[in-house]
């Protein structure tokens, strides 16, 4: 059996957060086993939890607790609205496909 390297790893999930669209406001931020960084987002119709683990943007550094979150489906760009400013996150996974 092969197990897959944090680097084929960190590819399958860039390539699977990048097919998802989502809108809406971050309602929690918060670390699971591992250290693993999640954030979660609230929408009118559902709530979704991302892993940020591999992404090297500053992305889960940089969001708080009730920003505005949107991310359009085949893009790898995060539109962040906070109070006073708004920010884009180009999600860096360390893959030749988000290069």
């Amino acid at each position: 059996m092969i197990i897959p390297g944090p680097e084929k790893r960190a590819c399958e999930l860039y390539s699977q957060i990048v097919l998802i669209e989502f809108k809406g406001v971050i309602s929690e931020k918060y670390r699971r086993e591992h250290d693993m960084p999640f954030i979660k987002i609230d929408d009118m119709n559902s709530k979704s939890s991302f892993n940020l683990y591999y992404d090297r943007s500053g992305l889960y550094e940089f969001v708080s607790i009730g920003d505005s979150i949107f991310k359009m489906k085949q893009s790898n760009l995060v539109y962040i609205t906070k109070t006073n400013c708004d920010t884009v996150f180009k999600l860096d996974y360390d893959c030749e496909v988000n290069r």
